[in-house]
């Protein structure tokens, strides 16, 4: 049906969208190959707007959606910037928002980290996610670990806890901030293991949250 969301039970696998959420090497899936086709034969796309929760696809559908006068949210030209996590390390830092240190890797890795010391981390710019395309490099020794092709290096720096503060955005500017959790990763794979809810942090640290999440 036209405008209907995704609900539980659904078959997904059937209707061609599973694909779409595993974008490993940031090619098109199955649902987004629909879209094109719909386009290229020149019917009309049933669907209100188009969205994604993953910014690991391809963008020459979601460009050619948005030209035709669908609504595409994120906008291609935001996922274009967000799919690289070097362009979106320097977008934050560019933004005034606190970043660890980081470079380019443009020669022999074992020569890049030494800036930083060890441990060091070595992030992909593009594919990675959810603990994907992220090696953190404890020594020399660990360089037989490091992460082939385009990546990038990081300082390694101390945490005591990730939060994420969601915040979604209409269509005339209007904000509603959903409230900060706390996300915790396996030590080993870096993959999220369990949510807290609600964050047990004070409220300072809360609303200091929530005024970096906006100016993301």
């Amino acid at each position: 049906p036209r405008g209907r969301s995704i609900q539980p039970g659904d078959d997904v696998q059937e209707r061609g969208l599973a694909g779409a959420r595993r974008p490993h090497d940031g090619r098109e899936g199955p649902a987004l190959e629909r879209e094109r086709h719909v386009l290229e034969n020149g019917d009309a796309v049933a669907v209100d707007v188009v969205t994604f929760d993953l910014e690991n696809v391809g963008t020459d559908t979601l460009d050619a959606l948005s030209r035709a006068g669908h609504r595409v949210h994120p906008s291609p030209a935001l996922m274009t910037r967000l799919r690289d996590k070097y362009e979106q390390r320097s977008w934050f830092r560019d933004a005034g928002i606190p970043v660890p240190r980081f470079r380019t890797v443009d020669g022999p890795l074992e020569e890049a980290v030494r800036e930083f010391g060890y441990p060091v981390v070595q992030k992909a710019r593009r594919g990675g996610y959810d603990g994907r395309g992220v090696v953190i490099l404890r020594s020399p020794e660990d360089l037989d670990r490091a992460l082939p092709g385009d990546t990038y290096r990081e300082e390694c720096i101390d945490v005591e806890r990730e939060l994420a503060v969601l915040i979604a955005v209409g269509h005339e500017g209007e904000r509603a901030v959903y409230p900060a959790i706390e996300t915790v990763q396996t030590p080993d794979t870096h993959v999220l293991d369990h949510l807290v809810v609600p964050a047990p942090v004070a409220d300072d640290v809360l609303e200091r949250a929530v005024e970096v999440a906006h100016r993301v």
